[in-house]
């Protein structure tokens, strides 16, 4: 059914089967894909005297962000130091926000607030 995707070599992350009785949603958990990975998922039904769906039906989704991002090996870094200033560089390995803070060397680190 599904399958062709293996023959043609595009080896999907998962495949499988299950039972479903008419007018019943029926719920599968899948798992084991990235952040943010982009996917399509093929559907397609066969019923109990053998007849089967002339095409898969296709659903694409994106996977939810359950990971913060990451600061870059060699960031967060300072560039251009001058007497009254100073340029913070940051990259990410995802879209982000960076919050930031400048304060006396000898404070104490500032609490991360996933509030704000």
């Amino acid at each position: 059914m599904v399958t062709r995707a293996c023959e043609r070599g595009w080896g999907p992350s998962v495949e499988g089967t299950t039972s479903a009785a008419a007018d019943v949603e029926v719920s599968v958990t899948l798992s084991g894909f990235t952040d943010n990975e982009v996917l399509s998922v093929f559907v397609a039904a066969r019923d109990g005297a053998g007849n089967l769906q002339g095409a898969a039906t296709k659903l694409d989704l994106i996977m939810g962000d359950d990971s913060p991002p990451l600061f870059e090996t060699g960031f967060p870094a300072a560039d251009e130091i001058r007497a009254h200033s100073f340029e913070l560089l940051v990259t990410l390995n995802e879209a982000g926000t960076v919050h930031y803070a400048v304060l006396p060397q000898t404070s104490d680190a500032p609490t991360v607030n996933p509030k704000s």
